[in-house]
């Protein structure tokens, strides 16, 4: 099982030294449950789930993160098991609890085993007044992609003004500007349950970014044609992307920073705005120690990371910073 937060686990630790801990830091303990070595779930939970950057940086920073062997027997990691009534078998679980054993949140268990259902226990478990901003963020967005998220496409006489617009709207998960049909566009990854398509085109167009709504379905061009009577069409794609995605934030040191979609579309809104100083309460710490190292080294030591995936982008960044 070769996970990265493994390295900050102790696995010899008792039930009792883990509440201590937990009782004497105010933390709440992250128990992680899982076969070592594993089977493919338990190597994919690793992997995709308990090896995302941010998630490792929660689980180090804001919990007592305890990694149990939940297929042994007679020894610590089974009495610790056993004392949570955790069953002995090959899939993951995590249980978040208080320093007095109890649940904070429902376990995370039973096929549940994504970033969205880990990153969200964590947040729910901190409570509103805890949880950091860039946590939230992330169970926001992993949630959506979760659930399935939806496909708009806006026509605007300036992309990048119309990314600003779209990344400021409650339910946006990202923005990408490009070309399609001669026409500058932006297509917006947005997730149904939280805003209506209907809303977006709205939004789109109380600011000029909505002057051709292309529809890609037949339940969008029902919608797409009554509220954008004569500026409805279809989109038969593909999108040709921008040279100089998120055009505000590469203009800027944040540009080699990783970061998720979400706080990617928001940021560079934000810098838009002239809001370049409110970003870093986008930014988890070890985010913002980047883009202090960026500052401090200088730009010519570091790779741009925009539009990376997270994963590949902080590897480089995190041996840079090394």
């Amino acid at each position: 099982l070769t996970l990265a937060l493994i390295l900050a686990l102790t696995l010899a630790l008792t039930l009792t030294l883990t509440r201590k801990a937990s009782a004497a830091s105010g933390k709440p303990l992250l128990l992680v449950f899982q076969e070592i070595p594993g089977c493919a779930t338990c190597r994919n939970f690793g992997r995709d789930v308990l090896s995302h950057p941010l998630v490792v940086e929660a689980a180090e920073s804001l919990f007592v993160t305890v990694a149990v062997n939940n297929a042994t027997s007679g020894d610590a990691d089974a009495r610790v098991r056993d004392a949570f009534r955790e069953p002995a078998w090959n899939n993951p679980v995590v249980r978040i609890v208080n320093a007095r054993g109890r649940d904070l949140v429902p376990r995370v268990a039973d096929g549940r085993w994504s970033v969205g259902a880990v990153a969200s226990a964590m947040r729910d478990a901190l409570g509103s007044r805890r949880a950091p901003t860039w946590l939230g963020l992330l169970a926001d967005e992993a949630t959506s992609r979760d659930n399935g998220v939806d496909e708009a496409v806006f026509a605007m006489y300036c992309f990048w003004s119309g990314e600003y617009v779209f990344a400021a709207k409650e339910g946006v998960v990202a923005t990408q500007a490009g070309w399609y049909d001669g026409n500058e566009v932006v297509k917006v990854t947005f997730d149904p349950r939280r805003v209506r398509y209907a809303d977006l085109i709205k939004h789109g167009a109380a600011n000029s970014a909505a002057d051709i709504v292309y529809f890609l379905d037949d339940a969008q061009m029902e919608v797409a044609q009554r509220c954008a009577a004569g500026r409805a069409r279809r989109f038969h794609g593909p999108i040709r992307a921008d040279s100089d995605p998120k055009h505000a934030l590469r203009a800027t040191p944040l540009r080699f920073v990783p970061m998720t979609s979400l706080q990617a579309t928001l940021a560079n809104g934000m810098v838009a705005r002239n809001r370049y100083n409110e970003v870093a309460t986008l930014l988890s710490p070890r985010q913002r120690e980047i883009l202090r190292s960026v500052g401090r080294e200088g730009e010519h030591k570091w790779e741009e990371v925009v539009d990376v995936s997270i994963f590949d982008a902080w590897v480089e960044a995190t041996v840079l910073y090394a």
